[in-house]
């Protein structure tokens, strides 16, 4: 019993380590590999053939993030990021990679966005 006790508490406490930190967006590029949560408004979107990218905190080419879809999970997903989207504020949970310096969150699911307005 103790056993299995100390093994459930121990699995919490490594959960909630690895749980998504919600973070200012000023500070998104001190968070590259992690997991975070970060809010802001979606202020431009570029549709490229195999790639959408949704600039965040900013326009292109100052945005805080960009979010990007691939066509094909866009295509799965079922929506259109710019009638979804734009002018919108949001919250995206995901992790940050780096792309020439700048922060980006890949989108694969709808749960990793929530609309805030």
């Amino acid at each position: 019993m103790k056993k299995i006790i100390i093994l459930i508490f121990s699995s919490l406490i490594f959960n909630l380590s690895h749980a998504q930190k919600q973070i200012a967006i000023a500070d998104i590029s001190k968070y590259f590999g992690h997991l975070v949560t970060v809010c802001d408004s979606v202020y431009s979107i570029k549709f490229l053939p195999h790639l959408t990218f949704v600039n965040v905190g900013g326009d292109y080419p100052n945005q805080k993030i960009t979010l990007v879809f691939y066509k094909h999970d866009l295509y799965l997903l079922n929506i259109e990021p710019d009638k979804l989207y734009q002018g919108k504020r949001i919250c995206v949970k995901g992790k940050v990679i780096q792309y020439e310096g700048k922060p980006q969150i890949v989108i694969k699911s709808l749960k990793q966005i929530q609309i805030k307005d």
